[in-house]
C-alpha cells in the first residue's frame, strides 16, 4: 500500500501530511523511524499521522499500521520536496492554503486547550444536578389507546370495553393509529410528549382504567387506558456526563468567541 491507494480512496489530507511532518517538533523521547533525504520521520510524526488518517487505516491490518504509515510519509516528503523545486511553494495558492490550515490547526490546539479548562467535573455534576432537579416529583404515565374516525365509533368502542372486550384486542382490530398493532400501547412519557387533550384526560385518571368519553385532538378520537404511573425517569451521571461536558464546553467557548468578537474589528463587505 501507499500514497496513491490513499488518493484512490480520496484522502484529501494525505497531502498536508508532509507539511505537518516537517514542522512537527521532535520530542527527545521521540524514537527515529525513517528518513529521507535529510529529513527525519519519528514515532511522534506517525502518532500524529494516525489521527490525521482516521478511517483510513481501517483497511490496514494492525500490525501493519506503522509501516503503512511512515511509507505515506515518506512518499509524501518525495512530492513534497518535488513541489518545492517546481516553485509550487512560492505561488499565491499554496501560500493560501497554509495560511488555512495554520488556522485551522490553531483554532483546534486552541479549541482542545480551552476545552480541557474550562469544565470541571463539578461543573459536570452541577449540570446533572440542576437537571435532575427540574424533573423531580414529576410522574410518568404508560397508557394504550384505540384511536378512531368518529366520535361514534370510538362510543361503540367504548361500550365494547363496558361489556368486559380486552382493550389490546380492541386496540389491534380497530385502531386507526400506528400502535394498533401493538394492542394501543404507547409506553410511558412525561408532560409536553403528547397533545394537550390528550395528557389532560390521561395524567389524572386511575391506573387500569379507561375513558367513558371519548377524547377528540386534531387525529381523531380516543379512547384512552392508564396503565401505569412512576416518577419520571433520569439516566445515571455516568451514561451522560460525556454529553454534559461537550454542552458546557460548547457553551463556554461560545462565550470567549463572544467576548473576541466584541474586541475585534470587524468588517465586513456586501457581496
Amino acid at each position: 500500500m501507499s500514497f496513491s491507494v490513499l488518493l484512490r480512496a480520496g484522502f484529501a489530507g494525505a497531502a498536508a501530511l508532509a507539511i505537518v511532518s516537517a514542522s512537527t517538533v521532535h520530542a527527545q523521547d521521540a524514537k527515529t523511524l525513517a528518513t529521507v533525504d535529510g529529513h527525519v520521520i519519528t514515532s511522534k510524526d506517525v502518532d500524529f499521522a494516525r489521527m490525521t488518517l482516521g478511517d483510513a487505516l481501517n483497511q490496514v491490518a494492525p500490525d501493519q499500521q506503522q509501516a503503512f504509515i511512515v511509507n505515506i510519509l515518506v512518499e509524501s516528503h518525495l512530492l513534497a520536496d518535488a513541489a518545492r523545486k517546481e516553485g509550487i511553494a512560492e505561488t499565491d495558492d499554496y501560500k493560501r492554503q497554509i495560511t488555512w490550515l495554520e488556522v485551522q490547526a490553531l483554532r483546534e490546539a486552541f479549541v482542545r486547550k480551552r476545552s480541557a479548562e474550562l469544565v470541571s467535573d463539578a461543573d459536570v455534576q452541577a449540570r446533572y444536578d440542576e437537571a435532575k432537579k427540574q424533573v423531580a416529583g414529576k410522574k410518568e404515565v404508560q397508557a394504550s389507546h384505540i384511536l378512531l374516525k368518529t366520535k361514534a365509533e370510538a362510543e361503540a368502542v367504548i361500550a365494547e370495553l363496558d361489556k368486559g372486550a380486552d382493550f389490546a384486542e380492541l386496540a389491534k382490530a380497530k385502531s386507526t393509529g400506528p400502535s394498533g398493532p401493538r394492542g394501543g400501547d404507547l409506553g410511558f412519557f412525561g408532560s409536553g410528549r403528547m397533545v394537550p387533550a390528550f395528557e389532560a384526560a390521561v395524567f389524572p385518571m386511575e391506573k387500569g382504567t379507561y375513558t367513558k368519553q371519548p377524547v377528540q385532538t386534531q387525529f381523531g378520537f380516543h379512547v384512552i387506558k392508564k396503565v401505569d404511573e412512576r416518577e419520571q425517569a433520569f439516566p445515571e451521571l455516568k451514561d451522560v456526563a460525556e454529553r454534559i461536558r461537550v454542552s458546557l464546553q460548547a457553551d463556554k467557548l461560545q462565550a470567549i468567541v463572544k467576548e473576541l468578537r466584541g474586541k475585534a474589528k470587524i468588517e465586513l463587505t456586501k457581496p
